[in-house]
């Protein structure tokens, strides 16, 4: 994954976590061989969140990709995580892995750890050290040995395309002071990494033991071929070659793939060239702009066995320019024409148009209707992303339609309503997010999934859940302040974090009785005037209903065990029923309820947390058992015994 700042114009990062500046825009890159073989190329942006440590201290790995850990050393000196991790400074450049990594007294750190469940880190002790220079051609074993650090050096003697690969799938790559960003394949796991290295240059690395076992590994030079424009190629995932390629013609170019993989396009000294990424149905695709004589690089890493691919100009059509898929159908690749309704062909040359492309209509301002033909199966991302002026999209009938693809259509703020057809299987994220004048949705009655922040800040007004959709993602409706009626289908299995977080005008909703749990802020600040929670779910998140200024009733369903922290804090609850099964009120569960006159607890209560009725300032009244008095639990309260 690529991550470029739209203000500098500089690469940000090339891993998971990095550091975005408030307010700026980036350009983000994501190549298929960053997800496993066979899966589609689902991505995300998330806001990651910091567990500080400190030294010495065992920690349990959250397991989460989202979680990143901080430490501030107090004294400068190596230290290493013997169980393994990643480390990087405070604007998260890589500083490698970490297990002899020096760092600066004051300074803030961040590591990541992939695989253990427990770690901690420690003050490094000097161990015996070994510098082996290395050379292609070899293969070489790493042993793991706590007590004995290996270093590695490399002098490529041309500048070109190397490949380090391992036998073993227990491996992690790190390379110092090299571009990162001109290298695509996998550097962890089983090893098959693919980049560019100066001729002269001595480049350091290590190859680490994820899993406390040797390694075999070894580097390659890749070989050099001749490309030409429109002839079909086959690769082996044994062969590691590097194909020049010369344009007839200066203009934009596909780069494609029909078996899945990534490639690279690089200039004559190896600069990596931009280029836009196409995925879908297993197959790679890349447009960039290539100028007239002038020699590229072309370099692919593959997710099979083999792989045919060729480089051809992108094909024009009227108003479109196009790419033709393995099964001889169109994808097209740009709308040029300046219409204001457009009917999406149904054939170009002769072949079915089944999938409208990455960015294809994106930034149209001519817009106001779209309509999209039965045959299309695929809307990839952000087709229509920011068509200021689209305000209506008509599927066809007998649509064959089967997800709206991330961001599709993204900050159309004129868009006023959507139906999709029965067909549509997906929403991806970020899909109608920011859409501020959508009104009612209808998601037809074959909806599965609908992934994180697909209606983020829009103005959705109702929407029908159908009973076949099992997964809301997270943040789906956050601030849909419009949003004044839900119904939920049959088929969710709970309601993921931030759901409907300040949902201010939803004043209802009946919760379906086969739902399990309630995530993290899933209600908060919404317009919710009751909520009842079914038998079905077992546990609800921190902050759950936190800040619903209208809640005045909260049934609490009977399987419910404990009252997560804070998750009905700062309400306008009146009126408490508790299931027969509440053993445990958490930290400030129900603070800040100044409505709230009395209460009385159920005997199933075991233990109630630090301040969870602080601030009821009206409550002057509460029934406790005598087995659930605990630390601060209620202050300044009348309290009378259980009877």
């Amino acid at each position: 994954m690529g991550i470029k700042d739209k203000e500098t114009e500089e690469f940000v990062s090339a891993w998971s976590f990095c550091k975005l500046e408030s307010g700026h825009t980036y350009y983000i890159t994501v190549s298929k061989s960053e997800v496993n073989p066979g899966t589609s190329s689902k991505w995300s942006v998330k806001k990651g969140k910091a567990i500080s440590v400190e030294l010495g201290q065992v920690n349990r790995n959250e397991n989460s990709k989202e979680v990143y850990y901080v430490f501030v050393p107090e004294t400068t000196g190596k230290y290493t995580v013997k169980e393994g991790a990643s480390v990087y400074d405070e604007n998260w450049k890589t500083l490698g892995i970490a297990y002899s990594v020096p760092l600066t007294a004051g300074k803030t750190y961040y590591f990541t750890v992939d695989r253990a469940q427990y770690w901690s880190i420690q003050k490094y002790e000097e161990s015996e050290k070994e510098t082996i220079a290395v050379q292609t051609g070899t293969t070489y074993t790493t042993p793991f040995d706590k007590n004995r650090e290996i270093n590695y050096t490399f002098t490529p003697d041309t500048t070109a395309i190397y490949r380090f690969r391992s036998q073993q799938d227990n491996a992690s790559l790190s390379i110092k002071e090299c571009d990162w960003q001109t290298g695509f394949g996998s550097s962890s796991g089983k090893i098959d990494f693919f980049i560019a290295l100066e001729k002269g240059k001595t480049y350091e690395f290590s190859m680490v033991s994820l899993d406390k076992s040797e390694i075999q590994w070894n580097i390659t030079k890749a070989g050099t071929k001749t490309a030409n424009e429109g002839t079909e190629y086959t690769t082996t995932k044994e062969e590691t070659t590097v194909y020049d390629f010369v344009p007839s013609k200066s203009g934009e170019y596909m780069f494609s793939s029909k078996d899945g993989g990534t490639g690279k396009v690089y200039s004559s000294d190896w600069k990596e060239i931009e280029g836009c990424l196409y995925d879908g149905a297993a197959e790679f695709g890349m447009k960039v702009s290539l100028e007239q004589g002038k020699t590229y690089h072309l370099g692919i890493a593959l997710s099979d066995k083999e792989a045919k691919w060729k480089i051809e100009p992108v094909k024009e059509s009227s108003d479109y320019t196009y790419r033709v898929l393995s099964d001889n159908t169109v994808e097209i690749l740009k709308y040029s024409g300046v219409e204001s309704n457009v009917t999406v062909p149904d054939k170009i040359d002769n072949k079915v148009v089944k999938s409208v492309g990455y960015g294809a209509f994106a930034e149209n301002e001519n817009i106001v209707g779209v309509t999209i033909p039965a045959q299309v199966t695929d809307l990839q991302y952000g087709v229509f992303a920011s068509c200021a002026n689209l305000e209506t999209v008509t599927f066809k009938e007998g649509s064959k339609l089967q997800k709206i693809a991330a961001r599709a259509f993204e900050n159309c703020s004129k868009l006023h309503s959507v139906s999709l057809p029965d067909s549509v299987q997906t929403i991806e994220e970020n899909g109608f997010a920011h859409c501020k004048n959508l009104g009612p949705v209808d998601l037809g009655n074959g909806l599965k999934n609908i992934e994180n922040n697909a209606f983020y800040y829009s103005g959705v007004t109702k929407v029908r859940i159908p009973g076949s959709t099992t997964e809301i993602g997270a943040s789906t409706f956050y601030e849909c302040r419009s949003l004044n009626d839900i119904t939920l289908g049959s088929g969710l299995k709970g309601i993921e974090s931030g759901v409907f977080y300040h949902c201010s005008n939803l004043k209802q909703i009946e919760l379906p009785d086969n739902i399990t749990y309630i995530s993290d802020n899933a209600f908060g600040g919404s317009g919710l005037t009751s909520v009842e929670i079914p038998d079905s779910v077992t546990s609800i998140g921190n902050l759950a209903f936190y800040g619903c200024q209208s809640l005045k009733k909260a049934v609490i369903g009977n399987n419910l065990a404990y009252i997560a922290n804070n998750a009905f804090g700062s309400c306008a609850l009146t009126e408490i029923m508790w299931g027969d099964k509440v053993e445990k009120i958490g930290t400030e569960s129900f603070s800040n309820n100044k409505n709230l006159t009395t209460v009385s607890l159920p005997n199933s209560i075991t233990e109630i947390e630090y301040g969870a009725f602080n601030g009821c300032e009206n409550l002057s009244d509460i029934e406790i058992p005598d087995s659930s008095r605990g630390n601060r639990a209620v202050l300044h309260l009348t309290m009378r015994e259980a009877a």
